[in-house]
């Protein structure tokens, strides 16, 4: 059908909304599909990250523990610590030992 002053028939105007109707939605759709995509993406990205950093840390406190024990366990560093060996009773002064905690 020939146009007449540059507008079409009603049945191809239609059929020509729904074209860019169609259009748009699919736009949409990839659009959203893309933004999904990409948080997904991020997501992974920041767990392998938070792993590698912890894998690291790690790492790092066994070479560390491992440098401190390397001339055998006496050398291994410890803090002193008092601890009560009995509970006194009637107010007076508990019995204390002091004990070595490693620190690794």
């Amino acid at each position: 059908m020939a146009s007449r002053g540059g507008l079409l028939p009603i049945a191809c105007q239609a059929s020509a909304d729904a074209g860019r109707a169609l259009r748009r939605r699919r736009a949409v759709r990839l659009g959203l599909a893309v933004a999904v995509g990409a948080t997904a993406a991020a997501g992974v990205a920041v767990l392998g990250y938070s792993w590698l950093l912890k894998a690291r840390r790690r790492w790092c406190a066994l070479e560390q523990l491992d440098r401190w024990v390397e001339r055998g366990p006496a050398k291994e560093p410890v803090v002193e610590c008092e601890v009560p060996v009995e509970h006194a009773l009637g107010g007076e002064e508990p019995d204390t030992d002091i004990v070595e905690v490693p620190v690794g």
